[in-house]
């Protein structure tokens, strides 16, 4: 709980207007002031659809260690 409360205010003091949760429970952050705003939609469609579009070929892929990134 203290927690939360800090965490709210803090993002008051600087002036967030929302803040984005993936939550474990809905209903726990709504005791917060929380409201699910974000929704999934899923389509489904035929694989033979896709067999229309042909692969775009262009782009490389180049692999370097991390420490080389510059």
């Amino acid at each position: 709980n203290r927690l939360m409360n800090e965490i709210i205010l803090e993002l008051y003091k600087q002036n967030y207007a929302i803040s984005n949760l993936a939550p474990f429970s809905e209903s726990f952050y709504r005791c917060y002031g929380y409201e699910n705003a974000i929704y999934e939609k899923m389509y489904e469609l035929n694989p033979a659809y896709l067999r229309l579009f042909k692969p775009i070929k262009e782009g490389k892929i180049v692999r370097e260690k991390w420490k080389d990134s510059n």
